[in-house]
């Protein structure tokens, strides 16, 4: 358990921001934001393609390159 706050860009309801605090076991507690940004979109669905994760020592930079959405499913699979 811990305390999680998201933040949206009000125009278009898309995600900016998430910050939690978070067990970081011998550590203590850890707070980790992670901001979301470059949104493209996939199949009618936007994406944020470039995403840091920011948890003080750790630090990730992700990159999402390609999506694929429901790709191969027909209608009829989603009843």
């Amino acid at each position: 358990g811990g305390v999680s706050n998201a933040f949206y860009e009000v125009a278009t309801g898309l995600k900016l921001q998430e910050t939690k605090e978070q067990d970081g076991g011998p550590m203590g507690r850890l707070s980790v934001t992670t901001k979301y940004t470059e949104y493209k979109e996939y199949g009618g669905v936007k994406i944020p393609t470039k995403i840091l994760i920011d948890a003080g020592m750790l630090k990730q930079d992700i990159s999402i390159t390609d999506v694929k959405v429901n790709q191969g499913l027909k209608a009829s699979d989603l009843k």
